[in-house]
């Protein structure tokens, strides 16, 4: 075996993994639990040990979440998901499993090394992890339960990671609350926006409530609508509290306000519009645009809070994860392959 079979058979696994775990999406971890942890109290100098964090735990979440998904058939059915490693055979589910649990241990170890002394960050942290096994292993038959689960799992692990200095203001609980809430629309809606087309009518609350794929157009229902918007509104109504609380005063809460309740409601619309073709790579573009856009203005919102460090602060909250994110795609999911694109990828 020459050296240049073996490079290449070590890089195929470890984007293998990448996949599994898919891992582009971590920056919305790797970068808001550092600010979590800067919401709490913990220095500057200190949230590079909070990105690791956020790497680890997004990667254990992600890897189960695909695992799980592959071992109850779901991916074997959608025919987007052909080209993923264990669907595709490149990885045993052995090496899976491995894989997966080996990162939630050391993810469960790394975080008590980070709060040896907070017992209500440590009980969060668990809730974040209960909640996230229940997701995956309770909640693949009834959606409604599932964004319960991990809304909750999501917005725990904000609140662990903003208390590891056993702080709790409300700032904290509205940052938590408006995580759990993003999260929710990145299951109810999004999840199930990606796989519309796939045979799950019975765990999909939008094909639940009308929202089909009639032969390749996309036909959305009011409920459909309805469902989307209710869950934009609670997600600007969190972050619109969590300005004020970073600033009490209206005058910076409600151009927050407009300002998020306008790109939520515009990208609900846009990622749920009717009657035109239901492009898969497209949609998955407004999803991912959304999903950045929803941290963003998180960041954003805590502004007034950065400009101690706000050149420094700019580019550890933005450019860092934004590149992290476009990189990572064209890295793992490369385009001839999979359809994929630096900011769609074929997932």
């Amino acid at each position: 075996m020459t050296t240049t079979t073996t490079t290449t058979g070590r890089r195929r696994r470890i984007i293998d993994f990448l996949q599994l775990t898919r891992s582009h999406t971590a920056p919305s971890e790797m970068f808001g639990l550092p600010l979590a942890a800067y919401l709490g109290g913990v220095p500057p100098v200190q949230l590079p040990a909070f990105v690791l964090l956020g790497w680890l735990v997004h990667n254990a979440g992600f890897g189960m979440n695909s695992l799980v998904d592959y071992l109850y058939g779901y991916d074997l059915s959608d025919p987007s998901k052909s080209h993923h490693p264990l669907v595709a055979g490149r990885m045993s589910i052995l090496g899976a499993t491995a894989s997966v649990f080996g990162l939630q241990l050391l993810s469960m170890f790394y975080f008590f090394m980070l709060s040896p002394h907070a017992l209500m960050s440590q009980v969060a942290f668990g809730l974040y992890v209960l909640f996230g096994w229940a997701y995956n292993l309770l909640a693949k038959k009834n959606k409604w339960a599932a964004m319960g689960y991990l809304g909750v799992s999501m917005g725990s692990l904000f609140f662990a990671g903003a208390t590891v200095l056993g702080v709790v203001t409300p700032l904290i609980i509205a940052a938590s609350l408006y995580t759990a809430a993003t999260v929710v629309f990145q299951i109810g809606v999004c999840g199930d926006l990606k796989d519309l087309a796939a045979g799950t009518e019975e765990v999909n609350i939008l094909k639940q409530l009308g929202t089909h794929v009639e032969g390749t157009t996309m036909v959305t229902s009011r409920k459909g609508y309805i469902f989307a918007f209710s869950i934009s509104a609670a997600k600007t109504a969190f972050l619109a509290l969590f300005a004020y609380f970073v600033l009490p005063s209206w005058w910076w809460s409600i151009p927050v306000t407009v300002l998020a309740g306008a790109t939520f409601f515009f990208f609900s619309y846009k990622e749920l519009e009717g009657g035109r073709p239901y492009d898969h790579v497209y949609r998955l573009k407004l999803i991912g645009l959304g999903e950045v856009l929803a941290y963003i203005l998180l960041i954003i919102s805590a502004f007034p809070l950065l400009l101690s460090w706000a050149l420094p602060a700019g580019i550890f909250f933005f450019i860092l994860p934004v590149a992290y994110y476009y990189v990572m795609n064209r890295v793992i999911w490369p385009k001839p392959t999979t359809g994929g694109s630096g900011w769609a990828p074929g997932v």
